[in-house]
């Protein structure tokens, strides 16, 4: 008896809630425990409302978002679930069709379908707005136009600005400011995002609006700015603030004891701890002392022990301070780095030994080995000049990489594009400059009295060399068209892919100008690597296999050292003409002057880009 008192009682509060509100988050609230038996009954409910009442637009999207509601809190194991999303697909799909052009059904396709399809939605909005049809309300105008400036945020400012603009015209007493600043940002004008944040920070914001525009600031590099901004956001709530960002905030300001803080805080919890304690400990190598640092690596350590599985940070640790006492998995990973820089040494054979097996293949069958370039370096510079190009590349990785490289390989961590050092120009052009005066030096250490004169005796005349330069820029330019038409290689838009360190080349020259980057590129960069490819490789090959072989092979080295596969051939052409143009000039002059030419042309290109 009392079981059936209870459902009458649960039945009539049922049939109340619904006469008083068919909201669908008030009724689903109003179920106990995903009970079905009450979800069918306000199902129904919905059905007979709308049964009554066909053209009740708002009670079929109540309808849509109480079954929405539901499905989202139901197990997967329960078989009614699939059912349940067929009838909300039917029933949107009756909204969409029924009042296509409603305002109240276009909101609900921007909040329910992918953002692959916002962008149609929003023009035919736009367009009703525009023509005066539909009842839109102010509020549903300044949703379309808030949208609108979100969806071309990036992708076309002026307009997200004008949109933005647009959607403040229609609901004043909200702010839009983040949006048309982040604009502005984006369009290279830091002082009017700057302005456009100043002159709306007094006014009164949710904490989530006001952290996005610290974490604005802080990007533009107002960082006095960002800092009170941050102030603000912390009295009120620290979920909001990115610790990240103080962190960095702080250390720019030399306040290191409070920029490590935030930094611990990211690693209390569990959440990413050993992505967090990899930024904590890359900030204590650089700012705290010896004891700090080493219980941070140890931390990390005990989390992962190949984090650090080259032994680099401990490493810099110990030049930190060469006192601190060593664990055997420390002195272990250094051992493997040592092991590494073993590897480097031997891995040259692997291209070495084929040619003096060729040599020999070559003389026991009488072929005639000709020598056709003066260049008098043997094999053993070979093998150098590949341990160093090795060990150049490696160092540029455990310097300027090392965290993405165990993240990615070693699945240690996470990738970080290196959101502040990977990605930024500056990091970009130091590992451009750190590796070009690497490769620079090794050359140096190759050259003796005699070996100077293959680069200013030449049999080209100047006049020669220039004509022929520009020539071979020409050549270069056809080829890469032909190669595109040929083979639709995506990566050949403009001249400027004639090189392959294009961001890096692009870094130096916003950070340090055009005349240190000519020095790199026009100069630097062709006096190495035409010592290296056209005068030591191909003169110590040669003497092994012939010209023609020998060329032909340090042609297939150049192309591959350039890491892109699709313009291999491009490079393979490149090199193999200038092998030629080696042979023909008895020098090396004339093959630097027609490669500086060519990066020189390349620059150029670059700076108008």
């Amino acid at each position: 008896m009392s079981r059936f008192v209870v459902k009458i009682l649960l039945l009539l509060n049922v049939i109340f809630c619904f006469s008083q509100n068919n909201n669908a988050e008030y009724l689903y609230n109003k179920i106990e425990d995903s009970n079905k038996a009450q979800f069918q009954y306000y199902l129904k409910k919905y059905e007979d409302s709308i049964q009554k009442n066909p053209e009740d637009l708002e009670s079929q999207i109540q309808r849509c978002l109480f079954l929405e509601k539901y499905i989202e809190n139901q197990d997967n194991s329960d078989s009614s679930k699939q059912e349940n999303l067929r009838k909300l697909a039917q029933f949107q799909n009756q909204i969409y069709s029924q009042f296509r052009n409603h305002p109240k059904t276009i909101l609900y396709q921007l909040n329910h379908l992918s953002p692959a399809k916002h962008k149609q939605i929003l023009e035919n909005a736009e367009y009703l707005i525009k023509t005066n049809k539909g009842n839109w309300t102010n509020n549903q105008k300044s949703i379309v136009y808030e949208h609108l400036a979100n969806l071309y945020l990036e992708k076309n400012n002026k307009l997200a600005i004008k949109y933005a603009e647009n959607a403040a015209q229609f609901n004043p007493k909200k702010d839009y400011s983040f949006i048309i600043a982040r604009a502005h940002y984006k369009m290279g004008n830091k002082n009017t995002a700057t302005e456009v944040l100043t002159n709306s920070l007094d006014k009164n914001h949710h904490i989530s609006e006001l952290s996005k525009k610290a974490n604005l600031l802080f990007e533009i590099g107002k960082v006095d700015l960002a800092s009170n901004t941050y102030k603000r956001v912390l009295k009120e709530d620290s979920t909001y603030v990115l610790n990240k960002h103080v962190a960095k905030l702080f250390e720019q300001n030399h306040e290191y004891k409070l920029a490590r803080k935030f930094l611990v805080k990211d690693t209390v919890g569990n959440w990413n701890k050993i992505a967090h304690l990899q930024e904590l400990l890359n900030f204590d190598i650089k700012y705290s002392d010896p004891e700090t640092t080493i219980e941070t690596y140890r931390r990390l350590q005990q989390l992962n022990p190949k984090d650090d599985f080259f032994g680099i940070k401990r490493l810099d640790i110990f030049f930190k301070d060469p006192t601190s006492t060593w664990k055997w998995s420390e002195v272990l990973h250094v051992l493997i780095f040592i092991g590494f820089i073993a590897c480097l040494l031997l891995i040259p054979f692997l291209w070495i030994l084929p040619i003096i097996g060729l040599e020999v293949v070559l003389k026991n069958r009488n072929i005639k080995i000709i020598r056709k370039t003066p260049f008098d370096w043997s094999i053993r510079f070979f093998w150098y000049v590949s341990f160093c190009y090795l060990l150049a590349t490696s160092l540029v990785v455990f310097v300027f990489e090392y965290q993405d490289f165990i993240a990615i390989y070693l699945k240690v961590g996470e990738v970080e594009s290196y959101t502040e050092q990977a990605i930024s120009t500056l990091a970009q052009a130091h590992e451009m400059i750190f590796f070009v005066f690497l490769m620079f030096i090794t050359t140096l250490f190759t050259l003796n009295k005699k070996r100077l004169e293959y680069y200013y005796n030449s049999d080209f005349s100047i006049y020669n060399m220039v004509l022929y330069g520009f020539i071979f820029v020409i050549f270069n330019s056809l080829l890469l068209k032909g190669l595109d038409y040929i083979f639709h290689v995506e990566e050949v838009v403009n001249i400027s892919y004639f090189s392959a360190a294009k961001e890096e080349v692009a870094a130096v020259l916003k950070e340090y100008g055009f005349p240190v980057a000519f020095l790199l590129v026009a100069i630097i960069v062709p006096i190495y690597e035409e010592t290296i490819f056209r005068g030591i490789i191909l003169g110590s090959v040669e003497k092994h296999i012939g010209f023609r072989l020998a060329n032909i092979f340090q042609a297939c080295l150049f192309g591959l050292v350039h890491g892109s596969l699709q313009l291999f051939i491009f490079y393979f052409i490149f090199g193999f003409i200038l092998g030629i143009v080696a042979k023909k000039g008895q020098s090396l002059l004339a093959n630097i002057v027609f490669h500086g030419i060519n990066n020189m042309v390349v620059l150029y290109s670059l700076t108008n880009f």
